[in-house]
């Protein structure tokens, strides 16, 4: 018996987080409905009886197991994701008409999560770590390698395989017998394999087993029947090969002809029948570097193995055991051509996790993989790349000795700075990657390049690109002068230390002043710090730069690389974190002292300020406050390397440097006295946030849709003003939560398939952000119904006193009005109204007071529509009213007994009543009490008033909700209410006038303490 999946528990959000939903932005719905995900979520303790499981869907009658046949173990549980298995392939068979499920339905349902699952990472909704174990993605992730998923290039050809094998699937299933049958049972062949294959690794004779999702799927694939075993096999060579098999085309490597007398003889070998191991030192040589020289000697083969007949395959470094036995295998049935197959066996070894002890010295018997040397197909022919000391390890194994006996071994030597000199000279490498550079600076480079740690040609090619970086605005040749001037500014980040530099130099951002958007007072602050600099008046001097909401991604770094692109200067950036460990050197290899670390780094930012005009650079420290945290936590190691920056600082000044030190800080509070007292830190660069500015969000929306080149739909006139209604929605919305809005729009309009972006696109992302999907579960007609009214209710008590407010033609008084309503389930709230605001972004009294008349709007429409006198779902209403009406008494002024007094500290406190007496209490209640009643009041008269209009909106949207595609604008709302009272009649027109008459009084009584 399956668990009924219960709601899910959510916390509210509130109102001073980041992203939220405030009394005054939402009315929460009447129910709370059940939730579905993407993924069904049954608790993980909910299983049922595997014997019950074998019984209810083994097809044939007379098998009905209470134990497994292949073992003594007792299968009793199954688990919930195997559930959802069950019920999913259920349903895929019913849909063919399938009266039996076998392994063709399994597989098409992995596929197709598969393939759903691949659409949701790509629009940025799910990541890998969403994956369960036990589902099909699961599968495919567990048996192959996750970079199926992460890499562009392999999931391209990934979905390319998945949706080639959903159409054979679908082909074999439509041309199976039809039954249209429900419930279809488990043919007994695919129970058996799933039952085996859990008994394979099974443990614990007497132990429970608990069937899961990843048994279902592993053995449908795992099966021994002929037919789908091939089906499966040649499913997974296309996935091993799409990220297995090397693209040479892809390849971007030099070619070195010292090598070429060697691949002569590769070649050679091969063509006598004879497999090859090319070795090699690992701490010198990179074996790809032998590869060109193999295919240009391959070029001129006229023997058995020749550019005719043959084609060469090379594994590469993500090469498997099992891909490469079936590899050999399916080539020995292709009589059409030969191969010549290269593959790496330390990667091979190192990606299956073996040791080469895995062969037992004295074991006489043959493994899978030492038979493809013994018995190498006729048309194939080998060769291995491996290092000296594994290939001599596996010679002295008896079973791989063997094996190898009767292969020939060749060494590669080791590079001297003339090869790859002498290659790089005469290759088309340096033109084809823009490296336009002398032969006496070639030369030059080459040789300095002998001092750095690594293997050639990759160091060198390294400090060829770095180079050319440098002088990548250079008009001409880079000259033998422009790289002894590089390597004399970067002798530090280029001298041979052992690791590699942590400090990371830019000469030119690309950055300017323009590519700062929706921060104006952060652009000032920037503009005027390149002025400094452009004069040579700034110095030597710190900056602390912070976000203003604290969020990350707010922009500091980015600030940071304007100030220098604008300004032409050196961008040198260091994280704080890499001072952290005791006497490690940031530079890498030896040990030094804090003191010495930071007079290299200083050093090197000096050295790169002295070659421009402006005598210039900007220092970037990233978590600068693990760098200064202050005095009482921070090691001795910290505050001796603070202390030497503040005396390099000092020195650079009276150099007449401009070295500008941004130090990025997430709460400047954190910082030490000795940072700010010494008068280098005392200047700040606050990264202003968008949550509170609708001009910044306006700002920030168009730079991003322009830069992401989305295209709105509508209008010119138009996309201004969705853009200018979002601004407003998007309230509390950080930088970064911005830019996530923009692109999980962008997927919303995909998904709908939309080619622009519609203002219901960008609502719908607003929801998914911030409540996530729509639940589409079976609701009642009446619960349906329920909740438009309700909806309405809030929507109509808004819209009607937005429009009384602006008859009366006093701006300041104007409230919120209806931006959109939604009656799809979301969340824990089964419908919503959100509010927007209008003329008046400065809360009166009639502003606020109208706030709670809205709030009680559900509250009417439940009780005059249902005679509900409360419900659950305006628990959150009576909250947002109750409490509005306490700030306005106590904190705003606004009640009329207890006058213009703020008691909102003395109020909120614990001991309020020791604070406040009895009299001025009993004051504060009899004010809250006039302004609750009234607004209900107000609420009860609008519901009551416009009652039919009501019906006509729920009798109209009643039946959308939960569809999905139930939400209302709020322009269509206020359409539809201005078309309803259009058609009236001139006595209920009169009817009201005379309502709105009445709501003005209630607002003046209110506001002189009466009861109306």
């Amino acid at each position: 018996m399956i668990t009924k999946i219960q709601p899910r528990e959510f916390t509210r959000i509130g109102k001073n987080d980041c992203l939220y939903t405030s009394s005054k932005d939402l009315n929460t719905g009447t129910n709370t409905l059940p939730q579905s995900t993407p993924y069904l979520e049954i608790p993980s303790n909910c299983h049922i009886s595997f014997n019950g499981f074998l019984s209810r869907l083994f097809s044939s009658s007379e098998h009905k197991y209470t134990q497994n046949p292949f073992s003594e173990t007792s299968y009793e549980d199954i688990s919930a994701p195997a559930i959802e298995i069950i019920q999913q392939v259920q349903e895929l068979a019913e849909s063919f008409g399938h009266n039996e499920i076998n392994h063709y339905h399994i597989m098409l349902n992995a596929v197709n999560e598969t393939l759903d699952f691949i659409g949701q990472y790509e629009a940025g909704e799910l990541g890998l770590r969403d994956v369960s174990h036990e589902s099909g993605v699961g599968y495919f992730k567990d048996c192959f390698t996750s970079e199926i998923f992460e890499k562009d290039e392999y999931r391209e050809k990934f979905k390319e395989v998945l949706k080639e094998t959903q159409n054979s699937l679908n082909e074999k299933l439509s041309q199976m017998p039809q039954a249209h049958v429900k419930e279809p049972k488990f043919a007994d062949t695919l129970v058996k394999d799933i039952v085996f294959e859990k008994s394979t690794y099974s443990t614990g004779e007497d132990s429970v087993q608990i069937i899961d999702g990843f048994d279902i799927y592993t053995g449908t694939f795992n099966t021994n029947t002929k037919e789908l075993k091939n089906f499966v096999k040649d499913l997974d060579m296309k996935i091993y090969s799409l990220y297995q098999v090397e693209d040479s085309s892809d390849k971007n490597r030099i070619h070195f002809p010292n090598y070429d007398d060697k691949a002569e003889k590769v070649i050679s070998n091969l063509n006598k029948g004879t497999n090859m191991f090319i070795t090699y030192d690992d701490s010198k040589i990179e074996p790809n570097s032998f590869v060109p020289s193999v295919i240009e000697a391959f070029k001129h083969s006229t023997g058995r193995f020749n550019p005719d007949n043959t084609e060469i395959i090379e594994l590469n470094k993500n090469i498997s055991m099992p891909f490469l036995i079936d590899k050999v295998n399916a080539l020995r049935k292709d009589n059409t051509k030969n191969y010549i197959l290269m593959f790496s066996q330390q990667d091979l070894i190192k990606n299956d996790d073996l040791d080469l002890s895995f062969f037992n010295e004295n074991s006489q018997s043959d493994t899978e993989y030492t038979k493809i040397f013994k018995n190498t197909p006729p048309n194939v022919g080998l060769i291995v790349f491996d290092t000296k000391d594994s290939y001599l390890t596996a010679l002295s194994k008896d079973v791989l000795f063997k094996a190898m006996k009767d292969t020939a071994e060749i060494s590669i030597p080791v590079l001297t700075k003339e090869d790859v000199y002498n290659a790089l000279s005469n290759s088309s490498y340096l033109k084809d990657n823009g490296i336009s550079i002398s032969k006496e600076a070639l030369e030059k480079a080459v040789d300095t390049s002998t001092q750095m740690e690594g293997i050639f040609p990759e160091k060198t090619l390294y400090l060829l690109k770095k180079i050319s970086q440098y002088y990548i605005d250079k008009s001409g040749e880079v000259k033998i002068g422009d790289v002894n001037e590089f390597i004399k500014e970067s002798e530090h980040i280029f001298k041979k230390t052992g690791n590699e530099s942590s400090i990371e130099i830019v000469f030119d951002t690309g950055k300017t002043l323009d590519d700062i958007v929706g921060k104006y007072n952060t652009k000032k602050e920037a503009e005027n710090i390149v002025r400094q600099i452009k004069d040579n008046a700034i110095g030597t001097k710190g900056f602390l730069i912070y976000s203003q909401d604290g969020s990350v991604g707010a922009g500091r770094r980015h600030t940071a690389e304007v100030i220098a692109g604008e300004a032409k200067i050196p961008f040198v950036s260091i994280n704080s974190m890499d001072f952290g460990t005791k006497d490690v050197d940031l530079f890498g290899g030896s040990a030094v002292s804090p003191e010495v670390a930071i007079r290299k780094l200083f050093s090197l930012v000096s050295t790169q300020a002295e070659t421009n005009s402006h005598k210039a650079a900007v220092l970037f420290i990233e978590k600068f406050e693990y760098f200064s945290i202050g005095e009482m936590l921070s090691s001795e190691y910290h505050q001796k390397a603070m202390a030497q920056l503040i005396r390099e600082m000092t020195n650079a000044g009276n150099k007449g440097l401009n070295i500008v030190v941004i130090g990025s800080v997430s709460d400047p509070s954190l910082l030490g006295d000795a940072t700010t007292e010494s008068f280098k830190f005392n200047n700040t660069i606050e990264v202003s946030s968008p949550m509170h500015n609708q001009s910044e969000r306006e700002a920030i929306l168009r730079y991003m849709i322009e830069d992401s080149s989305i295209k709105l739909a509508g209008s010119k006139a138009n996309r201004e003003e969705l853009i200018q209604t979002m601004a407003k929605t998007l309230g509390g919305f950080s930088y970064i939560d911005l830019k996530n809005f923009v692109q999980k729009a962008l997927s919303v309009a995909t998904e709908r398939g939309h080619k622009q972006v519609r203002k219901e696109d960008m609502i719908e992302s607003y929801m998914r952000i911030t409540t996530g999907r729509p639940n589409l579960d079976s609701i009642p007609k009446h619960e349906k119904e329920l909740t438009t009214k309700h909806e309405c209710g809030h929507a109509v008590t808004l819209q009607v006193m937005n429009n009384l407010m602006h008859k009366c033609g006093k701006d300041w008084m104007v409230p919120n009005a209806v931006n959109f309503i939604t009656l799809d389930p979301r969340a824990n709230y089964a419908g919503a109204m959100y509010h927007i605001s209008d003329t008046n972004t400065r809360g009166s009294f009639e502003n606020i007071f109208i706030d709670i008349i809205c709030s009680y709007g559900g509250h009417s429409a439940e009780k005059a529509f249902y005679g509900m006198d409360g419900s659950w779902g305006i628990t959150g209403d009576l909250d947002s009213a109750t409490s509005t009406a306490e700030e306005m008494v106590t904190a705003m002024g606004m009640g009329y007994k207890t006058g213009k007094r703020s008691l909102a500290n003395v109020f909120n406190e614990e001991n309020f009543q020791r604070n406040i007496t009895p009299k001025l209490r009993e004051k504060i209640e009899d004010d809250v009490e006039v302004i609750t009643r009234n607004a209900l009041t107000a609420s009860d008269m609008i519901v009551e008033y416009y009652a039919d209009f009501i019906n006509e909106f729920a009798d109209k949207y009643a039946d959308k909700v939960g569809t999905g595609d139930c939400l209302i604008d709020g322009d269509q709302f206020r359409k539809e209410l201005a078309a309803w009272k259009a058609k009236q009649s001139p006595n209920k027109c009169a009817e009201l006038e005379v309502l709105d008459n009445i709501l003005l009084d209630i607002i003046a009584a209110t506001k002189k303490g009466k009861l109306y």
